[in-house]
């Protein structure tokens, strides 16, 4: 039988015995226990090409002697900011650690018990419920059942799942054979009836899922007044705001779906979206604005400097200049307005944002913050130092110091305030 020598970037090493037939995912599982560590990311040295999670051994080509570069699985913070009201960490074997409001998902003690919560590399959020997908391509869900909590009636489709997005009251998962499985609140695009195939993408609004199938046709379903129910061809990127989808053709202009013609943007590199505008980035780091409501209402955005990265809050963007600076615009009342900060915006190398609050992270480990709902985080700011990651909920802000310390905070209910219990977990978190 052949043998692989498995290799993290730090140089500790094992060599494992394979079957031709054993997936990639039960490798690595076999090599996180001999290494002690999670992995995230593993290449064939030989062919430098990333192993699938759900190939065989056989099938990636793999031979006797040859060398697996892995890299280890670091704590990361998720959310879904648009609607959720809760928090988690993944660490870096797997485990998970939630909170913010209990009814919203923040409380999966319940599913911790069960052992159910482990080996898990992505959690989506509605906004009573989670979804958790675990390495091995499996789903383990908790919280309200009518906003997707209760997945039993999907299980047996819920393998060899790649991804989850969610609206907020549904879940949709993509398979690895490019089909899809979603759950919930058949309102907001939860109806398990709908089973797409050669789907590639899967974006969502409020009420509405957009799939974005491999050939370049775009379905939508769910609330016709989230972007449900629509339907559109030559697609190449699909963006989803409040309550509209839009799309970047293969022709190079961009529609909003339902709207009866396409606008010429210049050459969009990519899309983002708040509550109800449309921001494309274009590849000269220049930004087009078109509202959701309008398709032909199109504004130039005037900036100093070229934009590399855009994020969103409900009604306000905040960029990421080239020269590592912010420019942010909107309603100030949702951060669009950041000139109180202005002078500490620099050398920033990632933004987030709740509904109505940003927070920059610095390349020296500073974090600044604006707006509301999170925005002040003067109580903590002598706590925010050497921070390698923030992320955000609706309404809070969590960052993951470099002693494994996560700092929070905002509103109680979103995160901002964790209890007791959940504090002690959330120290040293980069240990197994």
């Amino acid at each position: 039988m052949p043998t692989l020598e498995i290799a993290l970037l730090s140089g500790r090493s094992c060599c494992l015995t394979v079957e031709p037939e054993e997936t990639i995912w039960a490798l690595r599982d076999r090599a996180q226990k001999e290494l002690g560590v999670g992995i995230s990311v593993w290449l064939n040295s030989r062919t430098g090409k990333a192993l699938k999670r759900f190939s065989t051994v056989a099938a990636e080509g793999l031979q006797d002697g040859d060398l697996v570069t892995a890299s280890a699985r670091q704590a990361k913070l998720t959310s879904n900011h648009r609607f959720s009201r809760v928090l988690a960490l993944i660490r870096p074997n797997g485990s998970v650690v939630t909170w913010g409001h209990p009814q919203g998902g923040g409380d999966s003690e319940l599913v911790q018990r069960t052992l159910a919560l482990r080996d898990v590399i992505q959690i989506q959020a509605t906004a009573s419920a989670c979804a958790a997908l675990r390495d091995d391509g499996t789903v383990v869900t908790w919280g309200r059942k009518r906003f997707g909590g209760d997945s039993l009636w999907v299980q047996g489709q819920l393998r060899e799942i790649q991804k989850i997005q969610a609206t907020s009251g549904a879940f949709c998962a993509l398979r690895a054979d490019g089909s899809t499985v979603a759950w919930g609140s058949v309102r907001h695009g939860g109806d398990s009836k709908v089973q797409l195939a050669n789907v590639k993408d899967i974006v969502a609004t409020q009420g509405a899922f957009g799939a974005l199938q491999a050939d370049g046709h775009v379905i939508t379903w769910g609330r016709h007044r989230a972007g449900g129910n629509a339907e559109l061809c030559d697609v190449e990127l699909l963006c989803a705001a409040a309550f509209s989808f839009a799309a970047l053709r293969s022709d190079g202009l961009v529609q909003l779906l339902g709207a009866p013609s396409a606008v010429d943007l210049g050459e969009v590199s990519s899309l983002v979206a708040s509550a109800e505008t449309f921001a494309a980035l274009r590849k000269d780091g220049s930004v087009a604005l078109v509202t959701a409501q309008n398709s032909e209402t199109v504004r130039l955005l005037e900036t100093k400097y070229a934009l590399r990265e855009i994020c969103t809050s409900a009604f306000a963007f905040a960029g990421i200049t080239n020269e590592s600076t912010v420019v942010a615009w909107g309603a100030p009342e949702f951060g669009g307005d950041s000139s109180g900060v202005e002078a500490q915006l620099k050398e920033v190398k990632q933004i987030c944002a709740t509904e109505s609050g940003f927070a920059a992270l610095r390349q020296d480990g500073l974090v600044v913050s604006w707006g509301t709902k999170g925005g002040d985080s003067q109580e903590v700011r002598h706590l925010l130092k050497d921070i390698q990651q923030i992320e955000s909920s609706s309404g809070a802000f969590a960052a993951i110091r470099a002693d494994g310390l996560v700092v929070t905070w905002g509103q109680a209910d979103a995160g901002g305030s964790p209890n007791g219990r959940v504090k002690e977990q959330l120290r040293n978190v980069h240990e197994l």
